[in-house]
């Protein structure tokens, strides 16, 4: 059976997404039983870079127990065509074959710069088609499982603290944890957490496709936030405080405990939705990478299109949102009246959430993502003496 026709046969629920170098990009690995079904042992692993449940074909790549790799190329400018390459790591150059035929017009040669990288081109037609063989992972299978099983060891942590938030914070966990979530924690055992259940959550948008971004040099600043966050326990603001602070020693957190808080709301995170966004362009795409330090960059950075279309994203709209309020606040406490201010903003949220109209000027409350159960006391905000304006809201099921 040919690749291209044994690809077609293949089951959608045969692939598992996964993340690939930077974790921007996506890849799709062919389950070990599926390649072995089709391929025999021929092949040690085999990925596809395009969504199984859609109709858009881009590129296969399969890595062989010698560590040479094969390739079948959908064309980008005749999408019916396909390239076959053959690629041994340390060559200079080969030519592919064109739906089965040897190709005079193409050629295929390592980056001058960049060895890990080769290059697909093709004067008939003009097009080009770089692949990094890097994101082959090569390696036995053993050594790909240890690596998979490093990957979701973060996530198996984050599942540990929602079991540590059932038993500390019944109440929290019960009204805003997805019940999904809930169901899958209470029915699977922590030993059978696997990268499906990951890649299922990430795909139901019920978890985050990264841990929010922080190393070793920011843990001694954070423990310093849990410790000014505890300090309210006995004061008018205690019901702002994530109750899980009552009988955790921040001193004693790993820095990827102090991420999964980060990513449950419990603590703010060292870089908001926009500004981690805004870092991700900076870095794949050339536009915004030549304005980023240039005079006036920022600016000519926000009027970028793809910059425009991420302040529409729920998330930056949310943090927008939450933006022009403290700045209300602030203003209202140095002017006296942030009564006034506390009041008018509630009014507002009050009228979007039962009448649909005088909503606030983003547009309304964007949905908190559902990993988020928290909210961080922060205590440089200015507060309405004993009022609780969270707690009151929260009674009310906002």
């Amino acid at each position: 059976m040919k690749k291209q026709e044994a690809l077609e046969n293949i089951p959608q629920e045969a692939w598992l997404q996964r993340r690939a170098g930077n974790g921007y990009f996506a890849l799709w690995d062919l389950q070990y039983k599926w390649a072995a079904a089709y391929f025999g042992e021929t092949y040690q692993r085999i990925y596809r870079d395009t969504d199984p449940c859609g109709d858009a074909n881009g590129s296969f790549g399969f890595m062989k127990p010698d560590g040479s790799y094969e390739f079948l190329i959908f064309s980008r400018a005749a999408p019916m065509s396909s390239y076959e390459i053959s690629w041994v790591r340390g060559g200079t150059g080969c030519e592919p074959l064109l739906n089965g035929k040897p190709c005079t017009t193409a050629n295929v040669s390592a980056l001058p710069n960049d060895p890990g990288t080769i290059a697909l081109r093709n004067s008939a037609p003009n097009e080009t088609i770089q692949i990094n063989l890097d994101l082959l992972e090569s390696g036995t299978a053993p050594a790909r499982a240890a690596r998979e099983a490093k990957a979701i060891e973060p996530w198996k942590r984050a599942f540990s603290w929602y079991l540590f938030v059932r038993a500390n914070d019944p109440d929290t966990y019960m009204r805003r944890l997805h019940m999904a979530f809930r169901q899958f924690l209470e029915s699977v055992r922590p030993e059978q957490y696997g990268q499906e259940h990951i890649q299922y959550f990430q795909a139901q948008q019920l978890l985050p496709e990264l841990l929010p971004d922080m190393g070793p040099e920011h843990v001694a600043q954070t423990v310093a936030d849990i410790r000014a966050q505890q300090q309210y326990f006995n004061s008018p603001h205690a019901g702002r405080i994530p109750r899980i602070f009552m009988s955790i020693d921040p001193t004693k957190l790993e820095v990827v405990d102090l991420q999964v808080l980060m990513m449950m709301g419990a603590l703010k995170e060292r870089l908001g939705f926009i500004d981690r966004e805004l870092l991700k362009l900076g870095q794949t795409n050339d536009e915004i990478k030549k304005l980023w330090n240039t005079p006036n960059g920022r600016a000519a950075i926000m009027q970028h299109p793809l910059v425009l279309q991420l302040l529409q994203h729920p998330q930056a709209q949310r943090e927008q949102q939450e933006n022009m309020e403290k700045a209300m606040r602030n203003q209202g406490a140095a002017a006296g009246n942030l009564a006034e201010v506390e009041s008018m903003l509630a009014n507002q949220k009050y009228m979007a959430m039962y009448t649909g109209i005088g909503l606030p000027p983003m547009g309304g409350n964007a949905p908190t993502p559902p990993w988020q159960i928290y909210r961080p006391f922060d205590p440089a905000e200015p507060q309405m003496g004993g009022f609780d304006l969270a707690g009151a809201f929260k009674s009310l099921g906002f």
